[in-house]
């Protein structure tokens, strides 16, 4: 399960927020969570999922309810993610919603 990451505080302003920083290691950590529990572990695609914005387990689940074409084309178009990665990461999302 995802656990909410409310307690994680927005990127500042800026843009210059510490990625290394332990809250955001702490939000990070349920993205990985989702990414080693998928089969096979897709948890090379960390960097690619942080920097798209998905960066804690609240956006896990919002990306889980988001509509089949939304997901798409966040994780085909935005994050670049290839025909199998895009598969496993959906199947993941969809057994979030059961």
């Amino acid at each position: 399960p995802i656990a909410s990451d409310a307690q994680c505080s927005p990127p500042a302003a800026s843009g210059t927020a510490q990625a290394d920083s332990p809250a955001s290691e702490m939000c990070a950590e349920a993205v990985r969570t989702f990414l080693q529990s998928l089969q096979p572990s897709s948890e090379v695609l960390l960097p690619k999922f942080l920097a798209a914005g998905v960066d804690n387990g609240d956006c896990i689940l919002a990306l889980s309810g988001m509509p089949d074409r939304e997901k798409d084309k966040l994780l085909r178009d935005d994050m670049c993610l290839n025909a199998f990665q895009t598969r496993v990461v959906r199947v993941g999302l969809a057994k979030l919603r059961l």
